[in-house]
């Protein structure tokens, strides 16, 4: 649609080409492998959330890892959840989306409290833009 192509217009063979290989890459998506079992593994271990988020002109995103004693002072880190979105259409500046990248953390982080109940003094944030911190 940025390109202003209507419906039943055939696009051109370049970014038809691209869009192509974007769908083959699709197919190695199965293959990613990511922990899951957070909640009946570490209830009670988790030491703190450390929330990273970053803001591009194409997009946002935040990710929320949990930093767990697994005893004998052996530390863990592990992907809870993550979110990112495209920016819209409309061109925002990049203090502004990471600043709505903020948002979104705040918003990760009390879904992922609501489930496993970490204290809002173990909740870290970090971020490449100031701004985004006070």
């Amino acid at each position: 649609w940025k390109c202003g192509y209507e419906w039943d217009v055939v696009i051109e063979r370049e970014l038809y080409q691209r869009m192509v290989h974007w769908i083959e890459g699709l197919s190695h998506i199965s293959t990613i492998k990511i922990q899951k079992n957070i909640i009946t593994t570490a209830v009670g271990r988790i030491i703190y959330l450390h929330t990273f988020v970053d803001a591009s002109s194409e997009a946002y995103a935040a990710a929320v890892y949990a930093t767990v004693d697994n005893g004998n002072n052996d530390i863990a880190s592990i992907l809870i959840a993550s979110k990112s979105k495209v920016v819209p259409i409309n061109r925002q500046s990049i203090p502004r989306l990471e600043l709505i990248a903020g948002v979104l953390r705040v918003k990760l982080c009390n879904s992922i409290n609501d489930v496993i109940k970490v204290s809002k003094d173990k909740c870290i944030f970090w971020s490449d833009n100031s701004a985004v911190l006070f």
